[in-house]
Order: structure tokens, then sequence, then C-alpha cells
């Protein structure tokens, strides 16, 4: 992590490569650290512009996380938010409005209806549809999110 940290990408991946194989290796596949390692791994080739190698990543740790977590756990809306971006970054805007849907679900259930996060979420779905020029629901999106900020 200090290597990706300092900017130093080629270690990093390399480092997170290793701690990958030894966690899969010692833990099992299916351990929330493997989880953790992937979305690391996502981060870092988010960072660097690879989006096809950091969904990869990210979808590999979401699949643990399922198979691992509790349905509603916050890991998990964590890593649907970051696969919604990657999804919108490539253009790929229903499936991105899918997946923030999925997220929103999990934080209703997890967080209570008045969750900042929540918040944060729906903002993200109001420039999802305001830039496939759906500007109502991008407006319905902007506003309870705006909604849920002033309470």
């Amino acid at each position: 992590q200090i290597h990706h940290e300092r900017g130093e990408y080629g270690k990093a991946i390399e480092h997170y490569t290793e701690a990958l194989h030894a966690g899969q290796a010692s833990l099992g596949e299916n351990h929330p650290e493997v989880a953790s390692i992937l979305n690391k791994l996502g981060n870092l080739h988010c960072e660097q512009g690879n989006l096809d190698a950091a969904l990869k990543a990210y979808e590999k740790g979401l699949e643990v996380e399922r198979a691992v977590l509790e349905e509603d756990h916050p890991n998990i809306s964590v890593t649907l938010t970051n696969i919604a971006h990657i999804y919108r970054h490539q253009g790929r805007h229903q499936s991105a409005l899918s997946i923030f849907n999925q997220t929103l679900t999990i934080q209703y259930r997890s967080l209570g209806a008045s969750h900042p996060k929540i918040a944060v979420t729906l903002g993200h779905m109001g420039q999802v549809y305001y830039h496939v020029e759906n500007y109502e629901q991008a407006l319905d999106a902007y506003q309870e999110a705006l909604r849920l900020q002033r309470d």
C-alpha cells in the first residue's frame, strides 16, 4: 500500500498481486481479506486509467464479498459503487444506473432512509441521468439528494 500511496504503481501491483496469491493460498479464495486486496488492485488500476483491469478486479472482489459477507454489508455497496463509476466512464449508462440502484437498495436496508451516503449515491445517479439527457430523472435524483442533505 505504501508503493500505491507513493505513486509507484508497478511495485504496488507487484506487491498487491503477491499479497493476493498469499492470501488465497493461506485463507482460501473466499475470504474478506482476499476481497479487500482485489478491491485495492481495482483502485490502483482505476487510478492508472486501466478501467478494464479495474473492473475485472472489482467484479472478482464483489464475487468474494457476496460469498463471505452479509448481503447488506457496507463493503458490498462500496464495491458496487466502484463498478458503477467504471460503467459510467465507459459510457455504459444503463448498467451504471442498475448498479447504483443495487447500491441504494443495500444502503436503504443497512443505513436507513436518511443516511448521507444515500444522498451521495443519488447525486451520482443524477449525474448519469443528466449525461443521458434524462433531465426529469436527474432533477428527481438531485432533489432527493438535496432533501437528504438538509435533513
